[in-house]
């Protein structure tokens, strides 16, 4: 066998190691390939795949176009995390650097760019954008636009958000010459959801999207075939199975533990090997403190409840245990299931994985009161209010920062 295929700090870019993501890849490849690209946004926590899936899509449509294949399909990438735009004229002026960028050096021809400025405002960027656009679109016989853009809580937090959502949702939705040939996937973890979730005051872009993606634990079956395919299967049932559950359907846990156990040499591997490489994370690496701050406190109650009864549970089951209700558990699952450390299948939600079950035993269930909490959560209600709620399990009541709208949830039984 050749070098250690496994890699668990960069993106994979190999499509050999493209493991756990496959049917979401096929579903937005074949939506943005189709003759009215799709647009979409794919949410998922920390190293749960997200710039893996984008990057990969940017790949296959870069290799459709260089064999050729129509509707051609131009795919401009943009990583919002280590640069974010610094407003929506900036987000703008990117795309049309990349677009220019593109038709310059794929296929030799250059346009001259709309006369714009660094201080006109979004609708201008926009617009140039429009224009460049429908003037190169019909000299290349009839290109379409994917737009990939990783990262996307970073669009969501500025003060100018709303603006940037509008024009995205215009081009998307009601520009003759650009709708119809424009696809998007946007990428993002739990504040990317959140913002675009909400009732009131979220992404305007939420409506017109074709399609949200969770980006859930990774099926067994597709763990054994990372863990086993690259090996050629050279591993024992017992390690490989061992490799499973500790990592339980993280693909990123899997990578790391699968890289170790490469570099220690496969013919040396045994069930103890990996148990120290398991633990070796817990003292080496910080993710989980991060997953853990996204979980919070209502969230870690719900985990500790799934380890302590080590059962599945529904969401109402749940709320009738901690005396919550089911709103409140619905929202506080969702970082829970995008973090990949429970599923939520048939309705029931499952811990899994050992390494985040063990830290998490170690370090928050000694400072958690299972049925007391002090939490209050940013929540909205049916009519798109938002308010702070705080959890009263003396009185089992959801009560609101707004006496109105306390007295609104308190009659509805919230």
């Amino acid at each position: 066998m050749s070098g250690n295929p496994y890699n668990f700090t960069r993106p994979v870019t190999d499509p050999a190691m493209f493991y756990g993501r496959g049917d979401v890849l096929r579903k937005i490849f074949n939506g943005l390939t189709d003759s009215n690209p799709g647009s979409y946004a794919v949410y998922g926590g920390r190293r749960s795949g997200k710039t893996s899936l984008i990057r990969m899509l940017e790949r296959r449509l870069n290799e459709r176009l260089d064999a050729h294949q129509q509707p051609f399909i131009v795919p401009l990438y943009m990583d919002m995390q280590f640069d974010p735009p610094s407003s929506p004229a900036n987000f703008f002026q990117r795309l049309i650097n990349r677009l220019v960028e593109w038709q310059s050096g794929a296929v030799g021809m250059s346009e001259s760019l709309p006369p714009i400025r660094e201080t006109d405002p979004a609708p201008s960027f926009a617009e140039a954008f429009i224009e460049l656009y429908c003037r190169v679109r019909p000299k290349l016989g009839g290109v379409n636009l994917a737009l990939l853009v990783d990262e996307s809580e970073n669009l969501q937090r500025p003060n100018w958000a709303r603006g940037l959502d509008d024009n995205l949702r215009a081009l998307l939705s009601n520009v003759p010459g650009v709708t119809g040939h424009l696809g998007l996937v946007m990428t993002g973890g739990v504040d990317f959801y959140t913002d675009m979730a909400a009732e009131k005051d979220g992404s305007p872009l939420r409506n017109v999207l074709d399609e949200e993606i969770k980006l859930t634990f990774c099926p067994p079956e597709e763990m054994l075939k990372l863990i086993n395919e690259p090996t050629q299967f050279c591993l024992s049932k017992t390690v490989a199975d061992g490799v499973l559950q500790q990592a339980g359907g993280h693909l990123f846990l899997a990578q790391y533990l699968m890289s170790n156990l490469w570099i220690a040499g496969l013919e040396e591997v045994n069930a103890e090997l990996l148990q120290e490489f398991a633990e070796s994370f817990l003292e080496k690496r910080r993710d989980f403190e991060g997953w853990q701050k996204s979980i919070g406190e209502i969230g870690s109650r719900i985990y500790s409840l799934l380890l302590q009864k080590d059962m599945s549970w529904t969401k109402s089951q749940i709320a009738k245990e901690l005396n919550l209700s089911r709103m409140v558990v619905a929202k506080a699952v969702d970082p829970l299931i995008f973090h990949n450390i429970v599923s939520f299948q048939e309705e029931k939600l499952t811990w899994r994985g050992e390494m985040f079950k063990k830290w998490f035993a170690d370090n928050i269930i000694p400072t958690l009161d299972l049925h007391e909490s002090k939490e209050s959560m940013s929540i909205r209600d049916d009519k798109g209010a938002k308010y702070v709620i705080h959890v009263d399990n003396a009185q089992g009541l959801i009560i609101g920062d707004n006496s109105e709208v306390d007295q609104d949830f308190q009659n509805r039984g919230a």
